[in-house]
């Protein structure tokens, strides 16, 4: 008697839209789709997003307004500007009421980086993206650690920056300050207007303050 051996398994996984109902995603196919996919996944609000294979390293992304299609090289995320035409298979498809971002509390401090929207990725200026590329996104407590030692590189203010674009929505505010005999001095308050503001001022270590150099 024949042996009926079971059809293989498909590599999918399924995520859930809703109590009711669920779609199938593709597993992203090779290292460079799955090294963009997990650089967007950890820096970017993906809710209500499609992803779909646009190269074979690279990924596009769209919120059905919004595009961007990043590739991997050399192990760095680089943006794709014309990417090779390959079936539009879809990757992932995020339920537009997900919610994958940090969640806090007036007072509290996430341990979860910061993700941008789309939307606001896209509309990054050239040395911001950049940035935003080949750095991780920062989280509540990055930030409070970096402000609390009082002076701040040009790369870590950087980070400190796209983090506020982040959580900016949270009720923070990043102003500067002034400058004196140190140098360039930036102010952030921790929950603006709330009985749990916590108030920091920090210098940019790259820039003297113009005043005093001359």
């Amino acid at each position: 008697m024949d042996m009926l051996l079971p059809a293989k398994k498909q590599r999918t996984v399924p995520y859930l839209l809703s109590r009711k109902e669920s779609t199938t995603m593709t597993f992203a196919k090779t290292f460079g789709q799955r090294h963009v996919l997990r650089f967007l996944s950890s820096h970017i609000d993906l809710s209500g997003c499609r992803i779909t294979a646009a190269s074979p390293v690279g990924l596009r992304v769209t919120d059905g307004v919004h595009q961007l299609c990043l590739k991997s090289t050399d192990g760095c995320i680089q943006r794709e500007d014309n990417p090779n035409s390959v079936a539009p298979e879809v990757i992932e498809v995020y339920g537009s009421t997900a919610r994958r971002t940090a969640v806090t509390k007036r007072g509290e401090l996430s341990r979860m980086p910061r993700r941008l929207t789309l939307q606001q990725t896209v509309e990054l200026p050239e040395s911001l993206l950049r940035h935003f590329l080949s750095h991780p996104q920062l989280s509540d407590v990055d930030v409070h650690r970096l402000v609390d030692t009082g002076s701040v590189d040009d790369e870590a203010y950087t980070s400190i920056l796209l983090w506020f674009l982040a959580a900016g929505g949270d009720g923070h505010r990043l102003v500067f300050g002034g400058c004196d005999e140190i140098g360039v001095y930036m102010e952030l308050t921790l929950w603006h207007n709330t009985p749990h503001a916590e108030f920091f001022q920090f210098y940019l270590s790259d820039y003297p303050c113009p005043v005093c150099t001359e």
